[in-house]
């Protein structure tokens, strides 16, 4: 699947199905789709979350996965996601985060 807006808009990803039934493909189908519509959102740079904390350093979880540490700005797909800070000596905080198209 290949999905391109201009020059630098580009993304691409396959998936293999040899024997699936068609409620399978399509799910995986859709599922494919979203995964290259969300790549190009963080691609196109419009969205972004900033996070700092104090004191700088905190671990950074964004959906479960380890991205980096605060202070940090990050392109994102716009939508729900989950934002969790830890750093040793302080609490965990979690943060449930709705970010609109282009903020």
């Amino acid at each position: 699947m290949l999905i391109g807006i201009g020059p630098r808009a580009l993304v691409a990803n396959q998936k293999h199905c040899y024997h699936c039934a068609d409620d399978e493909l399509r799910a995986e189908t859709a599922a494919l789709a979203e995964g290259l519509l969300d790549d190009l959102a963080q691609r196109s740079g419009r969205t972004v979350l900033d996070i700092k904390t104090v004191p700088a350093g905190a671990r950074i979880l964004f959906d479960g996965k380890e991205v980096g540490f605060s202070d940090a700005r990050f392109s994102i797909a716009p939508g729900k996601h989950q934002v969790t800070l830890e750093k040793a000596g302080h609490l965990t905080k979690t943060i449930d985060v709705d970010v609109g198209e282009g903020t």
